[in-house]
């Protein structure tokens, strides 16, 4: 009988070493390399196969969290203005339109009678967005320049634009005591080139560039004038019967013998709303006269005595004079009845506007 019970014991006990579970081997904490180069302890468990594959994804993963983190909480951004989109600069109380980012037809083809060689070749150019003057800087707006004490600031003025002002004895434009150009509404003439960057400077913006000013003109289509394709002489302040000029236009009256008020001509105005692109006056560019017409260069360089941009004819040229594309330029020096200027801007901080 005690045989029996014997027996019995032991084959219970091989019963329960038998379906015991088996010891998990020792293993040491895996190292995984962060982004910073610093080895960073973890309490995954792993073996000696398995530790040599998570080291090498463990760098791959800690470059990409940066990333992944980007995708799941994106830093807010501030979306691009529509085209024409205004503000207004405190300084002088001009208005400022929106030109979205974008290309554009620059200069004209070589088979265009209307053309002249320095326009070649058309080409297709890149801007980013920016901001153009709505219309010309008005004697109105010149005058708190003036009287900001802008011709006495030399932060206002280039180095060259100083020196010329202070050796000349300019204190105000050419033509500002002269009451056939002085009125508050028209727009400001006998402006020198260093006189329209003192301007812009004391008002938080800038001249446009040559590329800027032909964009803003006649949009990315490369129509001829601001309204397109076809002339039309009650569109814009150009050299009409009225005009002096040989090459009058007898079939046309635009109402105004020499400036016109800034805006009126609104059926003039050109795909983004800015007014008076074509005629009225000449308007300055930053950009320095150049041969390479073909290929963009984003000359904002103001120092120097170089010849610069004037685009957009005036009030005593003809159709030929006041497309979107002629070009033309002028010494920073020059102060004809016909050349003011207009402003523009990268950007208009909302400190700047009202």
């Amino acid at each position: 009988m005690y045989e029996k019970l014997l027996i019995a014991l032991l084959l219970a006990l091989l019963l329960i070493s038998c379906s015991a579970p088996e010891p998990s081997p020792t293993v040491s904490p895996a190292t995984i390399v962060n982004h910073d180069g610093e080895g960073l302890p973890t309490e995954l468990p792993t073996t000696a196969s398995v530790s040599p594959t998570i080291a090498s994804v463990s760098p791959t993963m800690a470059s990409v969290s940066p990333m992944m983190a980007k995708v799941s909480r994106p830093s807010p951004s501030v979306p691009e203005p529509p085209a024409g989109s205004e503000r207004v600069l405190v300084a002088d109380n001009s208005t400022l339109l929106y030109v979205p980012a974008g290309e554009f037809i620059m200069g004209s083809k070589e088979d265009d009678p209307l053309s002249s060689e320095d326009e070649y070749p058309q080409h297709t150019v890149y801007l980013e967005g920016f901001w153009i003057g709505k219309h010309e800087v008005t004697n109105a707006q010149y005058r708190r320049f003036i009287m900001a004490g802008g011709y006495s600031n030399p932060a206002n003025w280039t180095n060259a634009g100083w020196k010329w002002k202070e050796e000349d004895g300019i204190t105000q434009p050419h033509f500002w005591d002269d009451p056939q150009w002085n009125q508050d509404d028209h727009p400001v003439v006998g402006i020198r080139w260093f006189e329209a960057v003192a301007y812009a400077n004391w008002a938080g913006a800038r001249l446009p560039t040559e590329e800027e000013w032909e964009k803003a003109a006649r949009g990315t289509d490369g129509r001829t004038w601001p309204w397109g394709n076809f002339w039309d002489g009650t569109r814009v302040n150009a050299c009409d019967r009225n005009c002096n000029q040989s090459w009058r236009d007898e079939s046309v009256g635009d109402g105004y013998v020499l400036t016109a008020p800034v805006g009126t001509y609104p059926d003039g105005a050109s795909p983004y709303g800015a007014l008076n692109m074509a005629g009225n006056v000449w308007e300055w560019c930053s950009t320095t006269a150049r041969d390479d017409y073909h290929g963009y260069r984003n000359d904002n360089v103001l120092e120097g005595n170089m010849n610069r941009a004037l685009r957009g004819g005036s009030f005593d040229y003809d159709l030929q004079v006041v497309r979107c594309a002629y070009r033309s330029v002028g010494t920073p020096r020059y102060h004809y009845s016909h050349i003011g200027f207009r402003l523009a801007a990268s950007d208009v901080p909302h400190g700047q506007t009202r």
